[in-house]
């Protein structure tokens, strides 16, 4: 905690919400794994906001994922597991706000479709499970997250047979066209501007998940369109 607060928090670019530094536990349930019972995760969550406040912020802005929380997400990550009564751990945990990282942990596509899936599929059901957070968070703020892609097959063993297992041996998106992902960023707009959160937060996964496929830096096949998307959608230089 004293380490991130000095060498992480009081950077001056550092991403704030309200003057609090916004930080993110991506696996909640390692999380308190780690500390044993869910009182000893809250007291540690309680004493980092307790060292951001020393420090001279006004709080810490906690943010989970909502993996574990739901039935959307499904089982093909074996280290990543439901949690038992997810919203008593979620009451107590007392977060600022809720994201996704994404698609995948939210869309299961049928067996027999393998080795792929279509990418406007994974973007309708993330859409539906974005509406049921929007009750299920509350009064805590859920950011919709948008995937370009989804391919984690450079993870695999380049020489095994690719059949389905559990990650990295999974479906692979297709028709993930930048159209197609900006079709996903005005849906999330959409959302986020019919929300009640006082901030219009979405994610986007991801700047360069290579070996995910999901990425927003300039490749030899669509040059910069991932990029130009965003800018269409939400303007900026």
């Amino acid at each position: 905690m004293d380490y991130v607060i000095a060498n992480y928090f009081k950077q001056p670019n550092y991403w704030k919400i309200d003057g609090k530094p916004y930080f993110s536990i991506y696996e909640i349930g390692t999380f308190i794994n780690g500390f044993g019972t869910l009182e000893k995760a809250v007291a540690a969550i309680r004493l980092f906001d307790t060292k951001t406040k020393a420090a001279g912020f006004p709080g810490l802005h906690l943010n989970v994922m909502a993996w574990g929380f739901n039935e959307w997400a499904f089982s093909n990550f074996p280290w990543e597991k439901s949690l038992k009564d997810p919203d008593k751990i979620f009451k107590a945990l007392n977060a600022a706000s809720v994201t996704s990282y994404a698609y995948v942990h939210h869309y299961s596509p049928p067996r027999d479709q393998f080795p792929t899936m279509k990418y406007a599929d994974a973007l309708a059901t993330n859409e539906k499970a974005w509406n049921e957070f929007t009750t299920k968070f509350s009064p805590a703020p859920y950011f919709p997250n948008v995937s370009m892609g989804w391919d984690p097959s450079p993870r695999c063993l380049q020489s095994d047979k690719f059949e389905f297992r559990s990650y990295p041996w999974m479906h692979v998106f297709t028709d993930n066209t930048p159209q197609a992902f900006k079709e996903g960023l005005l849906k999330a707009k959409n959302y986020a501007d019919k929300s009640n959160s006082k901030h219009k937060i979405i994610t986007i996964n991801a700047w360069n998940e290579w070996t995910e496929g999901s990425y927003l830096l300039p490749d030899t096949k669509n040059g910069t369109k991932y990029i130009e998307a965003v800018k269409e959608v939400f303007g900026g230089s």
